[in-house]
């Protein structure tokens, strides 16, 4: 069975590198027609770019701060251009914070908000009516467990309010897209930024023995993961095997996470 996802057209943000990377990737391996996002690193978008099409694929790079909603509604204007309507929405960028609430200036609990959530907000918005109107979409928001646990390594709480806060907005997008699309969200736990192109490594890896620890907590698979670890969970949420899945949100964390 295929996944029913050839043709389709998909926009993942924050694409140039890192989880996001490895998401073009795999939609592309399936057929996707796919617009990588990118920022501040344009060869690494073009780099992702150039893997795709070399493989026989359809991608095209496309600049915006996803922070700013006048360049999300460009975005997709621009993804539009390229390959026709968004399909496939996957609201992958993400940035992290250096402070603590005490000393979190407003400009830093701003700019956090508006990449983590609202970009999320804003593409729903341009997209959803071209989705409901050709009675096809599909949409993958890129959570935390930190938006859990509330902290983590050097992200803390202005950080986890935006990641939780996505896992409600999913919820409102799987509500008011029914029955036409469905909404669901990922929860990585510690994930490796770098494909496994990259890491020069097989992927699935074969079994880890020793102990590894995420946040303090116990990683029953012994490792942290990797972007095909997330890529694969996307998949199984875009493709029709996921078509009655929508409003949830899958923890991709080697167990370190069972809520």
């Amino acid at each position: 069975m295929g996944t029913g996802i050839d043709g389709r057209v998909a926009l993942v943000t924050g694409a140039g590198h890192g989880i996001g990377r490895g998401i073009a990737y795999a939609l592309a391996r399936e057929g996707a027609r796919v617009v990588v996002n990118w920022s501040r690193d344009e060869a690494a978008a073009e780099h992702t770019v150039g893997r795709i099409t070399g493989a026989g694929g359809e991608a095209e790079a496309v600049k915006a701060d996803v922070g700013e909603i006048d360049q999300c509604n460009e975005l997709v204007r621009r993804s539009e251009d390229a390959f026709g309507p968004v399909e496939i929405l996957i609201s992958n960028a993400g940035i992290g914070q250096p402070h603590h609430i005490v000393d979190t200036p407003d400009e830093e609990w701003e700019r956090v908000i508006n990449v983590n959530l609202r970009a999320t907000f804003a593409l729903a918005r341009a997209v959803m009516p071209s989705m409901i109107a050709h009675q096809y979409g599909r949409v993958v928001t890129i959570s935390s467990n930190i938006g859990f646990f509330g902290k983590g390594g050097a992200s803390f709480a202005t950080y986890g309010a935006s990641k939780a806060g996505l896992i409600a907005l999913t919820k409102g997008i799987a509500h008011e897209g029914a029955p036409y699309i469905t909404a669901n969200a990922i929860v990585p736990g510690g994930t490796n930024r770098q494909t496994a192109d990259e890491r020069g490594e097989l992927w699935p890896p074969p079994p880890a023995h020793d102990d590894k620890f995420f946040l303090g907590w116990r990683v029953p698979l012994n490792r942290i993961g990797t972007p095909e670890d997330i890529a694969a969970a996307v998949l199984f949420f875009v493709s029709d095997a996921g078509c009655y899945v929508t409003g949830q949100s899958l923890h991709v964390s080697g167990g370190s996470l069972m809520p």
